[in-house]
């Protein structure tokens, strides 16, 4: 139990959400989608949950870079 303890951070059930959540956002799944997957009424709820990665965030203005010059 104490190298358990000591290599795996606290992990609980709500952190898994946030993950589920932000990986659809990252994947480019619509955010209604999204929402309807997490079962969230309200899409301001939904934002609270997913996050945007570094990567994800260089990959749009990639984009924008490469729609505008």
């Amino acid at each position: 139990m104490a190298f358990t303890a000591s290599v795996m951070p606290k992990l609980h059930i709500h952190d898994l959400r946030h993950t589920f959540a932000s990986w659809l956002l990252q994947s480019g799944v619509a955010d209604k989608t999204t929402q309807d997957l997490m079962g969230h009424k309200t899409d301001s709820m939904t934002r609270r949950y997913s996050h945007n990665s570094l990567k994800s965030l260089k990959k749009a203005i990639d984009q924008m870079e490469a729609d505008t010059l």
